[in-house]
């Protein structure tokens, strides 16, 4: 189970819809669905 380090959310089902989605869907900056809070950058855009 994966939780926000901010809010403690429960956001496993939400990192794993990330993890599935093409790279081109996937934010470049993720926050936590419930809170807003950044939880990670994403460097696709960066290769």
């Amino acid at each position: 189970m994966a939780k926000c380090p901010h809010c403690e959310s429960d956001i496993t089902e939400w990192a794993q819809r990330l993890e599935q989605a093409d790279r081109a869907s996937t934010p470049k900056v993720w926050t936590c669905p419930d809170c807003d809070s950044v939880l990670g950058i994403s460097d696709w855009g960066s290769e």
